[in-house]
């Protein structure tokens, strides 16, 4: 930075982090109350990225639940895990993947099939509209950097 404050030209600022209290606001339009966003902080706090934060949130609201209580609860199984918790987006995919290949897996079957499982139609309408979700909200934030 300069002695006049402006960064260094050639330079950009960094881009904002994923506020999880601001995806709630816009995916659910609710408010966020101030016991939220202390739940949310702590999670935070105990090194859960705020993205799997949104992507609890996000999948709350493709399963047509909008309200705390489930979305709470997602974050919770994702702290409590038997490996551990997933506290990163990589691990939530991880845990996802292995989730999805258990509940196709017949027991009676034999060894797990390696190839990867086939996507059903509404998994397929859910991800579509979180990259959707997603792609808008890096929208505005790049039409709201512009701007400023």
């Amino acid at each position: 930075m300069s002695s006049d404050g402006q960064a260094p030209s050639g330079t950009e600022p960094p881009e904002p982090e994923v506020i999880p209290e601001r995806v709630w606001e816009e995916l659910t339009g609710r408010v966020v109350t101030s016991t939220q966003s202390q739940e949310i902080q702590h999670y935070l706090a105990d090194g859960m990225e705020p993205e799997v934060i949104v992507w609890a949130i996000e999948t709350a609201v493709a399963e047509g639940k909008r309200n705390w209580s489930y979305t709470r609860g997602i974050i919770r199984n994702l702290f409590s895990e038997d490996g551990g918790p997933c506290l990163t987006m990589a691990q939530v995919r991880t845990r996802e993947a292995e989730r999805q290949q258990r509940s196709r897996a017949d027991p009676r079957a034999g060894p797990i099939d390696t190839e990867p499982p086939a996507i059903t139609d509404a998994e397929l309408k859910r991800l579509e509209w979180m990259d959707m979700q997603r792609r808008q909200r890096e929208a505005e934030r790049g039409a709201a950097t512009v701007a400023s």
